[in-house]
């Protein structure tokens, strides 16, 4: 009987050991994945903070770069704007302003130079301007004839007499980056805002133009037509008789 209790109680101690080993290995192994986990999110938290850390690298360095581009266009615009205009680039701001649809009918235009005549007048008759047609191969802009300063203009704008005629008055047309004008006078003019309100001139951007006028084939044909400097003024010439 002893012998029997004997043999319980170590079967039951065995019993007890087991357990507790089970129970130990489950515990170290819960505490093994606990660490895993907390090492693979701190991993985890790091590589998000690096990428993080890297997107805004990046975004900031494109951001310069950008920062840089705008400033170095800021500044060529700034230096081309108070750059002088070119003869080929005044040439062809009038060549423009002459192909406009919404040049008035008073001025010669760029398709009558095209086409080599515009209607004109020639003395009167019967009480009446006697209406002939003229030669239209040059549109010459004379800046050596006298011709009093205007004020008030566009910055940087030159000031040319545009011959021949297309009417009893004097044509003056103003060349600046930002504008273009074309002014119909029969006296001297010395305020630009004053010749402009008269009714009887224009201005035109030259942003506009570039946007609307854009048959760069017939733009070069015009700018050919044009000649620039200290030239006579054109007088008209008949082409009907």
């Amino acid at each position: 009987m002893k012998k029997h209790q004997f043999i319980s109680l170590v079967l039951g101690f065995i019993v007890i050991l087991a357990s507790c080993g089970k129970t130990d290995d489950q515990e170290k192994e819960n505490h093994s994945k606990k660490e895993t986990e907390v090492h693979q999110k701190t991993k985890t938290n790091k590589e998000t903070d690096s990428e993080k850390q890297s997107s805004e690298a990046s975004k900031q360095k494109e951001n310069q770069k950008q920062d840089n581009q705008d400033s170095t266009e800021d500044q060529k615009q700034e230096t081309q704007k108070n750059t002088p205009l070119s003869d080929e680039e005044i040439k062809k701001e009038v060549a423009m302003m002459l192909l406009s649809p919404q040049l008035k009918k008073q001025f010669i235009n760029g398709r009558q130079l095209l086409e080599g005549q515009y209607p004109g007048t020639w003395g009167v008759e019967q009480g009446k301007p006697y209406e002939v047609i003229l030669e239209a191969n040059e549109y010459r802009l004379s800046d050596g004839r006298s011709m009093p300063p205007i004020y008030g203009g566009p910055e940087g704008m030159r000031y040319f007499e545009a011959s021949p005629p297309s009417g009893s008055f004097a044509t003056i047309v103003g060349v600046s980056r930002e504008y273009v004008c074309i002014i119909a006078t029969q006296s001297a003019i010395n305020n630009y805002e004053e010749a402009l309100n008269s009714g009887t001139s224009q201005q035109f951007r030259v942003q506009d133009l570039k946007q609307n006028i854009t048959n760069q084939a017939e733009i070069n044909q015009v700018m050919n037509k044009i000649t620039l400097g200290n030239n006579e003024f054109l007088k008209p010439k008949r082409i009907d008789e």
